[in-house]
């Protein structure tokens, strides 16, 4: 009978610990993105399990690195986790930090290592404003090109907030007409238009607060201010002279 011979390779090295650990959004930021995406360098051939909790108990996400593992002269390669998914409704909101554990193709486990990632969830919008009313001019028409109006935030809104205006009843971006951090200390925030009005003519403005995450609340209008600049023109001009009596 013929006779074989048979290779076997033991592998009983644990896995290296990833690196050029990277995420999006930026870690130690403030974020509305809840499907975040990890980038790292591992050993190729391995799956990597990511989860939020020191333990590694709370799976959220995985990803397998491609390769052939350590036996490679060349065994890192690049890969990300892009299945990372929390709550959109404001449910999840908080704090990540975010860990992992690698098994090779060997069956070799890391155990829990920490990525040194974190970053805070944020995905629930701000509440409406309460009120917007035009406060200088006290009256409109006017020639004030840069307008102030007060827009009403409620007692203790938080820190983070912006106070905006916009000229659309939606709130959309390019009509915004001038923003202003939120008043802390009163039940108020003053806004001035800026950059200033060149064109004479009525606008209604509209209000909403966004958040440091890029949250923004529901669209509040309105008020009414017409541009005035133009100086008044006479355009006949009446003598009358008295006769001698």
């Amino acid at each position: 009978s013929g006779l074989y011979a048979a290779n076997i390779v033991i592998d009983t090295t644990i896995p290296t610990a990833l690196s050029n650990l990277t995420m999006t959004p930026t870690s130690g930021s403030v974020s509305n993105n809840y499907t975040p995406v990890i980038t790292a360098d591992g050993e190729g051939a391995a799956a990597v399990q990511v989860y939020t909790n020191s333990g590694c108990t709370t799976q959220v996400g995985s990803a397998l690195i491609s390769g052939s593992g350590d036996l490679n002269p060349n065994p890192n390669a690049a890969f990300s986790v892009t299945n990372i998914t929390f709550a959109s409704n404001g449910s999840q909101d908080g704090l990540k930090n975010f860990y992992y554990s690698i098994v090779d193709v060997a069956g070799n486990a890391s155990g829990c290592l920490n990525t040194g990632l974190s970053y805070t969830l944020k995905t629930l919008k701000p509440y409406l404003p309460v009120s917007i009313a035009l406060t200088t001019p006290a009256a409109s028409p006017g020639n004030l090109a840069s307008p102030v109006f007060t827009v009403g935030t409620g007692a203790n809104p938080p820190a983070a907030w912006s106070v905006n205006i916009y000229t659309d009843s939606l709130c959309t971006l390019p009509t915004l007409k001038g923003s202003s951090p939120i008043n802390t200390s009163g039940t108020s925030t003053a806004v001035t238009v800026s950059p200033a009005l060149t064109t004479d003519g009525s606008l209604t403005y509209y209000a909403n607060f966004s958040d440091d995450a890029g949250n923004f609340s529901n669209c509040l209008g309105s008020a009414v201010y017409e541009y005035d600049s133009t100086a008044p023109t006479i355009s006949t001009v009446t003598t009358t002279t008295a006769s001698a009596s």
